[in-house]
């Protein structure tokens, strides 16, 4: 019925970790495509973060810590204030839907890692602890590993991809 196939990778050099944290296996991916206009509006950031949260929340266990890794594609170039608005409303939107997790993952797919992970903890305080990890392309439904870091600042990623043959109407 199905196969998988697996990549493995490092993330970049500025990533935001508490090593305590890693190792972590088999953490579903939920991806947010991200634009630089749609970092401009707060309120079409605002649905787009809540309707990936949504997503988040209805397909993964709400207490597990963390429930799921959230993949940020799409942006070439990120500004400190719209790092900022990004950070505001990722930290707002998962206090709200995963209230007990302690945990939470952003993998990022451009160099904005430890710039966004400092923000998100300064928000989240004590209360939520951030692995945010950089310069890894994710896709939504993969599953990743996060390995212990390497030499202190790079941390081994499997990227897992479950690919599935057949057509929709063939399910039993």
């Amino acid at each position: 019925m199905g196969a998988g196939m697996r990549t493995t990778a490092c993330g970049g050099a500025t990533v935001h970790v508490d090593p305590t944290l890693l190792p972590s296996r088999n953490l579903p991916v939920c991806k947010l495509e991200l634009t630089l206009p749609l970092l401009e509006q707060p309120a079409s950031l605002a649905a787009a973060v809540e309707q990936t949260m949504q997503s988040g929340a209805a397909l993964f266990e709400r207490d597990a810590s963390p429930p799921f890794a959230l993949a940020l594609a799409g942006l070439e170039h990120c500004g400190y204030a719209s790092l900022q608005r990004l950070a505001d409303r990722l930290s707002e939107s998962f206090a709200a839907y995963f209230p007990d997790s302690r945990v939470m993952v952003v993998v990022c797919d451009t160099d904005i890692a430890k710039a966004l992970g400092q923000s998100l903890e300064k928000r989240l305080k004590e209360r939520t602890k951030i692995v945010c990890i950089d310069q890894i392309k994710v896709e939504h439904g993969d599953y990743i590993d996060l390995g212990e870091p390497i030499a202190g600042i790079m941390i081994p990623v499997v990227v897992k991809t479950l690919a599935f043959h057949g057509r929709e109407g063939d399910r039993r």
